[in-house]
């Protein structure tokens, strides 16, 4: 048995956050002896190799390390090293997948609406300050006609009274 075992051993330890004594606890092996396939690289027992490979395996006995298989049996699946699952146990897992990523669809398809609906009010409140602000400038602008028209119309009476009420330049230095 080469070194693969352990080190597939120690990556599920390391992903499963057990320590190497929780391990040897778990699967009754002396704590030392674990630490001495790691640290001195020598390979466990063959009844502590049963022991690994059915704890790396989750410890179902009805799923077999991959090394065991024989040729033409069911597909493997690959998850944390190499195991036999059934086609309904792939299914389930694909189902739970699509509905992990489904909420997480929603999520954020509910979040970018609310966005969108704020975009929306924030579009309508400036269209509604610029229609206000160009209401302003209309009524500026006609009053500004309007005092224009009052002005033009005084000066043309003011012509038609021969200028009366108009200031006339002082002509007499010239």
């Amino acid at each position: 048995m080469d070194n693969t075992l352990i080190n597939r051993l120690w990556k599920e330890m390391e992903l499963r956050s057990v320590s190497a004594a929780q391990f040897a606890a778990s699967v009754n092996i002396p704590v030392d002896r674990v630490y001495k396939w790691k640290s001195k690289g020598t390979n466990p027992k063959a009844e502590d190799t049963k022991k690994i490979e059915k704890w790396l395996l989750g410890g179902k006995p009805d799923k077999v390390p991959h090394e065991t298989l024989k040729k033409g049996e069911a597909e493997e699946i690959f998850l944390n090293g190499p195991v036999k699952i059934t086609a309904q146990e792939y299914v389930d897992a694909l189902k739970r997948d699509k509905e992990q990523l489904q909420k997480v669809l929603d999520l954020n398809l509910a979040a970018m609406q609310a966005m969108l609906n704020s975009l929306r009010r924030h579009d309508q409140a400036f269209h509604e300050t610029m229609l206000r602000s160009l209401a302003r400038l209309e009524k500026k602008k006609s009053e500004d006609l309007l005092i224009l028209e009052a002005h033009t119309r005084n000066a043309a009476l003011q012509v038609e009274e021969g200028g009366k009420g108009i200031p006339q330049e002082d002509t007499s230095d010239m």
